[in-house]
């Protein structure tokens, strides 16, 4: 085992052929082209390490880190996270080595005594609590964990009930379209289609005195498939936790922008914009049906029915067929309507909510690897540690598979091995609530992480539902690096690689739609080659790198849909019973995982991809001109970045093919100036970092990301990607828009300048040293 980590690293004579990954583990895009930024000599030695990493990886070890991890709760500011905590640096201590705790100063929310009842034409107390289910022994408390919503307000209501779909501004609108007033009344709405916390605030800000949230069965239940314990998906009293906070930043509430240490500025909570002040509490679904079979006033337009209809299930465009019947029997405990009514009532709901904000502090756990050639160089490998309740899936499976790659990187470096570039891998906390500990720790490492952060490859969850495919949203840069990787993985069934599984499994998903709302594009009569991959990394703790720093981040997970989320039921006994029993998905996605930052770390060219971002960028920018033509706008207003993107294209193009042809000589570098692959992986580095905005979008000062953001801006707006030309173009601020096409032009012209000197490094490298 020492000789090969050894010889891979080149710290004796290998004198002969590097050992390949088998075939029947790979199935490599593009075969006749060596994986982005490596020589031959190079992928030899990749090789190695990469199959050392590789069976290094116990799954059944994987599965005692699991069940360690989600032996009891382990909510952000509690004394279970902080458990979590100690025995994730312990691990990482028994690795070989030492661990730094980051401590942020958090406004956290805890729930107090909450209660929610139906008080006409029936009395009726609704539950919080989850149903114990057979054989399930984390059910049995259920009592001890009663559903709430994070930063909800505080107080007592009671209203007729008004039912407001899914929430968003389409619906919204809809309601007024049909004389349907929320003022003095309860919203009931749906779970997706937008931010709980934004559609919440809306509800307030038309006049509701409360809001109840639930998980709809047409997106998370019978209606797509078997529920628990018998399948993946929500059963009847199952009641999914979510945060409500929608300020136009992320983490701390109170400290947007800068980090929360002791003694830093802090604003005061009342004043915050995107905290609700009214009451809101989730329920189930079975009592969402009760309500709504009391519910009168006109019938909800079709797009906002949903699978409590005794009728089969028409689904949203995207969603699947125009329609179907359930996927699984309607549980017998569940009232079926024949449609759903806007109201106002008859059903009228009390509820009282009193939460208990405090400040706690919260920690995140880095492990760091120095660098050798490139030090000043970061790839950053994370996933976050708290959880709502136990977490099985939503993180645990992904905080147990980093812990692997940690006693793998250990393994590995007391043998020798050390990367070319600092790979930093930490576990953040407070995820849950508002992207906590990443957002601090990216606020507080700012100006290093802009000078040198590479790369983040977020892992939120290793595994959800294992017969749903692959989700991967990804800078797209880190595109190609993606789809290669996973055609070195061997897939969970050992059979084909994870990039085959994920093509197989994308296809047999195309019409079945996503909770997720990843839409598969095209038509399912022509089969992917490729998997898809998300242009837009949002959600997740990527999110302060990519929107505040305007690094390249991703996230994934396998199975992005399933029915536990954030439930009592996402614990160890679903995980061992029905989701990933081997844990051999676990595995395969801390190989993913770890030969992602292996290959980010130790590549002599950083394997990013300018061109993949320049093809991106052209969608993006092609759809922006469609939408352009539709306001009937001056098509002359967007001519500098047009012209600025194909600057840019063309550049992109040129470097990735000298690029890939100068790593196809044998002996390159001809000329070995000691640190020209250096400079020349800073340039590729630097191209992604110049689409940034030092003052921030329109509006807008902590994103600063010119790719994507969310368009909180513009109501009902649900394009993420170049916002600060859509934002205005929709607002019509010509002005705004203006100065942001200036900007977006110098920010592609700063790109365009690292290609060509990276390019001009290149050219240097290839040519023989004069005598």
């Amino acid at each position: 085992m020492q000789r090969i980590v050894l010889l891979a690293l080149g710290l004796v004579a290998t004198g002969g052929a590097a050992v390949p990954l088998s075939r029947a583990a790979t199935d490599r895009p593009m075969s006749d082209i060596l994986p982005l930024g490596f020589t031959e000599t190079a992928w030899d030695q990749e090789s190695e390490i990469e199959s050392q990493y590789a069976s290094l990886l116990d799954p059944t070890r994987i599965s005692r880190t699991h069940r360690e991890l989600t032996r009891e709760p382990h909510r952000a500011g509690t004394e279970g996270a902080r458990r979590v905590v100690q025995y994730i640096k312990q691990e990482a201590g028994k690795a070989g080595f030492k661990p730094e705790i980051a401590e942020y100063q958090f406004y956290n929310s805890h729930p107090g005594p909450r209660s929610i009842e139906l008080t006409a034409p029936i009395k009726k107390p609704l539950s919080l609590a989850e149903d114990r289910i057979p054989g399930d022994p984390f059910s049995e408390r259920a009592a001890d964990h009663l559903g709430f919503c994070a930063y909800s307000g505080s107080g007592t209501a009671e209203g007729d009930v008004v039912y407001v779909g899914q929430g968003t501004v389409a619906e919204f609108r809809a309601l007024k379209e049909r004389g349907v007033s929320l003022e003095g009344r309860v919203a009931l709405m749906r779970y997706f289609g937008e931010g709980e916390g934004r559609k919440v605030l809306r509800a307030q800000g038309e006049g509701a005195v409360a809001a109840i949230l639930y998980a709809d069965p047409l997106e998370d239940g019978f209606v797509q498939g078997p529920v628990y314990p018998q399948g993946d998906w929500r059963p009847p009293g199952s009641i999914m936790r979510r945060s409500l906070v929608d300020t136009p930043y992320e983490g701390d509430p109170l400290s947007p922008g800068w980090a929360a240490l002791p003694g830093a500025k802090r604003l005061e909570p009342q004043k915050v914009e995107g905290l609700p002040r009214i009451p809101v509490l989730p329920i189930s679904y079975r009592d969402a049906a009760l309500i709504l079979a009391h519910l009168g006033g006109p019938a909800a337009p079709e797009p906002m029915q949903g699978g409590l209809r005794k009728e089969p299930v028409a689904l949203p465009p995207g969603r699947g067929p125009r329609s179907r019947r359930p996927a699984a029997p309607a549980p017998k405990d569940v009232t079926l309507v024949d449609a759903y009514h806007l109201g106002p009532g008859p059903a009228r709901i009390r509820l009282a909510v009193r939460m208990e904000p405090r400040t706690d502090t919260i920690r995140n756990v880095l492990v760091r690897i120095p660098g050798r050639e490139e030090p000043e160089s970061w790839v950053i490998l994370s996933n976050h540690h708290d959880a709502w309740i136990y977490g099985a899936g939503d993180p645990s499976s992904g905080t147990a598979a980093l812990l692997e790659t940690v006693r793998a990187f250990g393994r590995m470096k007391s043998l020798g091995w050390q990367p070319r570039r600092t790979l930093v891998l930490a576990f953040w906390d407070a995820e849950e609530m508002a992207l906590g500990g990443s957002t601090e720790w990216a606020e507080d490492n700012a100006e290093i992480l802009r000078r040198k952060g590479t790369a983040v490859i977020n892992m939120d969850s290793a595994v959800f539902n294992g017969e749903r495919p692959l989700y991967v949203g990804a800078s797209p840069c880190l595109h190609r690096l993606f789809r290669e990787v996973a055609a070195d993985v061997p897939g969970p069934d050992g059979k084909e690689s994870l990039f085959a599984a994920w093509v197989r499994l994308q296809n047999s998903a195309r019409e079945l739609g996503s909770v997720d709302a990843f839409e598969i594009r095209g038509s399912p009569s022509e089969p992917l080659t490729d998997p898809q991959i998300d242009d837009v990394p949002l959600g997740d703790d990527q999110t302060p790198f990519v929107e505040f720093l305007a690094l390249p981040g991703s996230d994934m997970y396998y199975g992005a849909d399933y029915g536990m989320y954030h439930s009592l039921y996402e614990n160890r006994h679903w995980m061992e019973t029905v989701v990933d029993p081997q844990f051999r998905h676990h595995r395969v996605m801390a190989e993913f995982q770890g030969r992602l930052g292996l290959r980010l770390a130790t590549a002599p060219l950083l394997p990013l991809e300018p061109a993949g971002t320049a093809a991106a960028w052209d969608r993006a920018f092609g759809d922006l001109r469609a939408r352009v033509a539709e306001r009937q706008a001056s098509p002359r207003l967007l001519r500098p970045v047009e012209r600025a993107l194909k600057r840019f294209r063309d550049a992109a193009r040129a470097f990735a093919r000298e690029r890939d042809e100068t790593l196809t000589v044998e002996s390159w570098p001809l000329r070995p100036i000691p640190d020209r692959l250096a400079s020349i992986s800073r340039e590729i580095a630097e191209t992604e970092k110049a689409f940034f905005s030092e003052g921030g979008l329109p509006g807008d000062r902590w994103h600063r990301g010119l790719w994507v953001a969310p368009p909180r801006s513009v109501p009902g707006l649900t394009e993420e990607r170049l916002p600060g030309l859509r934002w205005p173009l929709e607002l019509d601020q010509e002005g705004v828009l203006l100065s942001q096409v200036s900007l977006y032009t110098q920010a592609l012209d700063e790109a365009t300048s690292h290609l060509h000197r990276a390019q001009g490094l290149l050219t240097i490298t290839s040519r023989p040293a004069m005598p």
